[in-house]
């Protein structure tokens, strides 16, 4: 408009036959008439008041449905501003046939404590509906039914709704904020321990006893026993941490049974530590002793695929790597923040490992044959892997990257179809009776195998037995 402003100019009247350079369809005369016939087929419809009758709301049944629309002319009737404005000549009120007064076809729902929370108890427990959401109830309740602040009481009814409360998955960011710990001042005046369960047994140890200094993060592996007690760890812990590196100031646990014993807690108390214990299922109050259990899970995963034995006698030099590593939270190895300077590092490693809870997280390599769909690919996999489907979701697959002088690991040769491989006996190195308070348990030294790494462990004869009969046979009569 601006442009044209500046011009003195006419307007004059053209003829449409005459404009030859007009926009086609804004000229075409058929759409112009259906758009005419449209507009004035809706009109028409709207001056009819149609309303639908044969529809039953929310899936109830006949019976139940009449009963509530009787009772609901019967609320409507006593409501005198509904019925004034039902009477109203252009008011949105309308009353049917059957005298229920409706609102652009739907039940008008007096103000009514019991009839209205009878509905919404009906469109949001029965079986027809099973518990939705509130957007999702609101909709499929104003198809049938009007009332002033339907959506608010729907919301509010959800809400309450003890089975969804229960039930449900939360989809909200979880309440309260993360408070931060408070900042040590001098090294290992705050620390915090966690336990590593559910290794394999390796000389009478299945778990790692987890301490990390919270300001240096230098961190100590200690090998223990699922059964010790307090009394045996507060004895380690006075033999590795208190003769190191004094008493600490604080100590961040989570509510283990050894950490909340009597013991431990008076042991504490008489060392003048305080205890800080997270509450359930809250892993961040202790992240990073999560954290550090993370990356020595890592390490002895890493460490059996090129050595075996047992992992008792080396996790040691576990513990030196960890501790002799960057960590980028505090710009250098934890035995720099600690010493002063970092230690030297050995040439290589000696042999650390086991058989099943270490085992590596990824197969191969193998070549990719074609890409089937967006997000999924067929491997070219061993004769060995021939029970196994060839195609798998991109989230399963990584990258192999390797130097061209690296001899990469072999598939087992005795893979199983649930990825696993089955752990073989040799021989029997060693028999014993475990005598207990009221019964004597044979036991038997066995040397296993498993993917060309070797284990002993002690089990009973009758579990052998049944697991390997041939070769528990072959055994006795040997």
């Amino acid at each position: 408009m601006e442009l044209v402003a500046d011009y003195d100019m006419e307007i004059a009247y053209h003829s449409g036959k005459a404009n030859l350079v007009a926009d086609a369809l804004s000229r075409k005369r058929v759409v112009l008439a259906r758009k005419h016939e449209v507009e004035s087929l809706v009109s028409e419809i709207s001056t009819l008041r149609l309303c639908v009758v044969s529809q039953e709301p929310l899936g109830l049944e006949a019976a139940n449905q009449a009963d509530l629309l009787s009772r609901v002319r019967l609320a409507e009737e006593k409501d005198e501003g509904l019925v004034k404005a039902s009477r109203e000549a252009g008011s949105e009120y309308q009353v049917s046939a059957n005298g229920t007064i409706l609102v652009s076809g739907r039940v008008c729902v007096p103000l009514d404590e019991d009839l209205r929370r009878e509905i919404l108890s009906e469109a949001h427990a029965s079986m027809f509906s099973i518990h939705p959401g509130a957007t999702k109830m609101y909709r499929d309740l104003k198809r049938y039914y009007h009332w002033v602040g339907m959506k608010k009481d729907v919301a509010n009814w959800v809400a309450a709704c003890n089975v969804c409360q229960l039930v449900k998955a939360e989809h909200q960011v979880p309440s309260g904020l993360l408070r931060s710990l408070p900042i040590p001042e001098w090294k290992w005046d705050m620390i915090t321990m966690d336990f590593v369960v559910g290794l394999p047994a390796s000389r009478t140890k299945d778990t790692i006893w987890v301490i990390v200094d919270r300001l240096t993060k230098c961190a100590c592996f200690l090998a223990i026993k699922k059964t010790d007690g307090s009394a045996v760890l507060a004895r380690k812990y006075v033999q590795e941490i208190m003769r190191r590196y004094g008493i600490p100031v604080s100590i961040v646990w989570d509510r283990d049974p050894k950490f909340t014993s009597e013991f431990w807690n008076a042991f504490q108390k008489e060392m003048g530590t305080r205890v800080h214990m997270s509450t359930a299922y809250h892993f961040q109050t202790d992240g990073q002793s999560e954290r550090t259990i993370q990356t020595l899970e890592d390490l002895l995963r890493m460490c059996v695929l090129d050595w075996g034995g047992h992992w008792v006698d080396h996790l040691s030099l576990v513990e030196f790597a960890y501790n002799n590593s960057y960590q980028a939270s505090i710009g250098m190895t934890p035995y720099e923040a600690l010493y002063g300077r970092p230690c030297r590092t050995p040439l290589c490693w000696t042999q650390v490992g086991e058989r099943s809870t270490l085992s590596p997280r990824y197969m191969g390599p193998f070549r990719i044959v074609e890409r089937v769909g967006p997000v999924a690919y067929r491997l070219e996999l061993p004769e060995i892997m021939h029970a196994f489907h060839k195609v798998f979701h991109v989230s399963m697959l990584k990258k192999c990257l390797h130097r061209a002088d690296e001899v990469l690991a072999e598939i087992p040769s005795d893979l199983q179809p649930n990825m696993t491989v089955e752990a073989r006996p040799l021989r029997v190195l060693e028999r014993r009776v475990k005598e207990l308070r009221r019964k004597k348990i044979p036991m038997m030294r066995v040397l296993w195998d498993c993917d060309r790494v070797q284990e002993e462990t002690w089990e009973p004869e009758a579990r052998m037995e049944v697991w390997f009969r041939k070769w528990f046979k072959k055994q006795a009569a040997a």
